[in-house]
């Protein structure tokens, strides 16, 4: 049976949920599968139901790598990824020990691909796909609103690099304009690039009041949800400063639900927060959200806020709002502002700009009718943005690899 090992350095965020679905592709009934992470990966509750299906090795991480991952300063970012390069290295030979490895997944190369295009990949001879989700050297040329960054040119070049290693067999990209820059490409290397498009679980959802209450959210409230790990990058100090003006209706609402870093934190324990709060505005669901409550947050919302900071990939809150029919309330900038454009999603804001947030949350308030049309544009916009899809790329670039690994049964 061929032997196909799985790379992966985080056990958090949305890690847990793309390995699920490489897993739920085809591969564990084609190959015996090796994944190799940290051990809260294999904890994980999105791979709970698959982990007697596959091989599990903790990666082998000494204090001093241990150190250098977490230096974020611009030379460790660096540093970063030959070490990451090295930590992969050494899972790769741990798992050739008992047998030959037909293939290496990296369900996100970001944190090391400039080290493999400057010194190869770590796997020998090996054939290997991967996964980004952070590229950015394209977006202006492709009409991106991102800053210029002196970076750019040597980012593309070594993009480049990358895709000319002969054993990298399939390059798979969640970011579409990233996938469209490469199609006009006339370089050859270019053809291993294909869009993986972004996804999400799909919920069923309750019913709003029912939700509410669930949730100790008023019934007549207009409720906008921000999601996820919560940084300031995410915008929510601006969002709630925002609610705090005068020209914002007081039937507007936010709900907090998420892990919040300390920045967070500090800002949610000072006066701007506790004034909302105070007028019983501000709802919070602090740590890490399980899936079973997910559906009654989607339900009780009216919108999803993507007004994000310096944040210029993709997010799938944008595919996640579109799935369930939610008005989203995206930033001007970036990925997610070059597709809200595009598909004339409505509501975009600078979220550096209070004035801005404002405006879009009078109209959360008070929708046009075309709020309707809206929603509709963007669930045609992210239709593909499927699991069934998702898993179809998938074995496609697994098969350039290895060809006949994976039948289309």
């Amino acid at each position: 049976m061929k032997r196909i090992l799985i790379l992966e350095i985080s056990g958090s965020g949305h890690h847990p949920s793309y390995l699920r679905r490489i897993l739920e592709s085809g591969i564990l009934d084609a190959a015996h599968v090796i994944v190799a992470g940290p051990s809260s990966l294999s904890a994980h509750s999105e791979l709970r139901d698959l982990r007697s299906q596959y091989e599990f090795h903790e990666l082998a991480i000494d204090p001093n790598q241990q150190a250098r991952l977490a230096d974020f300063s611009a030379i460790g970012l660096v540093r970063r990824e030959f070490v990451l390069r090295a930590i992969f290295e050494r899972a790769w030979r741990r798992a050739c020990s008992s047998g030959q490895i037909d293939l290496v997944v990296l369900p996100l190369v970001d944190g090391c691909a400039n080290a493999i295009a400057l010194r190869g990949a770590p796997f020998g001879g090996t054939p290997w796909i991967a996964v980004s989700m952070r590229a950015q050297f394209h977006l202006r040329k492709m009409g991106v609103t991102v800053p210029r960054t002196i970076s750019r040119l040597a980012r593309e070049i070594l993009f480049r690099r990358l895709l000319q290693r002969e054993s990298l067999k399939a390059l798979l990209t969640i970011d579409p304009t990233l996938a469209e820059y490469a199609t006009r490409q006339r370089a050859s290397e270019f053809a291993k690039v294909c869009l993986l498009p972004d996804t999400c679980n799909t919920y069923t959802l309750i019913e709003k009041n029912v939700a509410r209450k669930q949730l100790d959210i008023p019934i007549p409230a207009k409720l906008i949800l921000a999601y996820g790990h919560l940084t300031a990058r995410k915008g929510i100090f601006n969002l709630i400063r925002a609610m705090t003006r005068e020209e914002c209706p007081r039937h507007v609402h936010l709900l907090l639900a998420g892990s919040q870093d300390e920045d967070v934190k500090k800002f949610l324990a000072g006066p701007v927060a506790a004034h909302l709060r105070a007028e019983g505005r501000l709802h919070l669901l602090p740590g890490f959200v399980p899936e079973e409550s997910v559906p009654a947050l989607l339900s009780a919302a009216d919108a999803l806020w993507v007004g994000y900071i310096g944040f210029y990939t993709m997010s799938n809150i944008l595919v996640l709002a579109a799935r369930h029919h939610l008005q989203v309330i995206p930033s001007n900038q970036g990925v997610i502002g070059y597709l809200s454009s595009r598909h004339n999603l409505g509501l975009m804001v600078n979220p550096l700009s209070e004035d801005s947030v404002v405006d879009a949350l009078r109209e959360v308030a008070d929708p046009p009718p075309s709020r309707p049309e809206q929603i509709a544009r963007a669930r045609a916009a992210f239709a593909s943005h499927t699991d069934a899809t998702f898993h179809q790329v998938m074995k496609q670039a697994i098969r350039s690899a290895v060809p006949d690994l994976i039948s289309d049964r």
